[in-house]
């Protein structure tokens, strides 16, 4: 696997906490919700804590991060985020991919929940038309979202996950009833594109809104 990893651990720890802040800030997760990693090396990782620990995705410190291989041992610091079976996954099979994130999106959710969006685009056609989704969410073609099934946690999910990223060509996955998972190069490419599909879904349901 050839794996560039060019920053330093105190760059990715800082990376990973300035991700996760943002994501809580702007509501996408709750407190003790969701998770964000960074590829750390090629068989390690820097993951956010599970939520049982009790620390807060608001104010989480860059020395609260756990070190985890890519075959889900952990290494150092508290005890990581469940879904670690997603975060390995990907980085295992995916050697470009650097940044993964994992928020709790409300409208996105809610949008993928009342919506086939084979049948009703999440993406406003304005965007498309532009050429802004292709370009903010980093996939090839329509729908540029995969949509995925599995319990949390689990290896089904994460199998799932990585399924509709590869089979679609996406780089964005609403896991029903659950959250979104969006991959980047670096960090700032996954966080914008899962900052950019709940913009877009908050968009579609108000004008679905409108009509009903």
């Amino acid at each position: 696997m050839n794996v560039l990893v060019k920053k330093s651990e105190k760059e990715i720890r800082e990376e990973v906490v300035s991700a996760t802040i943002s994501l809580y800030s702007k509501g996408l997760n709750s407190t003790l919700s969701g998770n964000v990693s960074a590829r750390l090396s090629e068989n390690t990782m820097l993951l956010t804590p599970t939520g049982s620990t009790g620390i807060l995705k608001g104010s989480i410190r860059p020395d609260q991060l756990s070190i985890v291989t890519l075959d889900g041992e952990l290494i150092s610091g508290p005890k990581n985020s469940s879904e670690w079976r997603i975060h390995v996954k990907i980085y295992k099979e995916m050697p470009k991919i650097n940044a993964i994130v994992h928020p709790h999106p409300i409208d996105s959710i809610f949008f993928a929940m009342n919506n086939d969006i084979s049948k009703t685009p999440l993406i406003p056609e304005i965007f498309v038309e532009l050429g802004e989704a292709k370009y903010y969410l980093g996939s090839s073609k329509a729908p540029y979202v995969g949509i995925s099934k599995g319990t949390s946690g689990s290896q089904e999910l994460a199998d799932d996950v990585f399924s509709e990223i590869k089979r679609k060509e996406v780089s964005i996955v609403i896991m029903e009833g659950h959250g979104t998972v969006a991959i980047g190069t670096n960090m700032a490419e996954a966080l914008g594109r899962a900052e950019q599909l709940e913009y877009y879904a908050k968009i579609s349901n108000m004008k679905l809104a409108q009509k009903r």
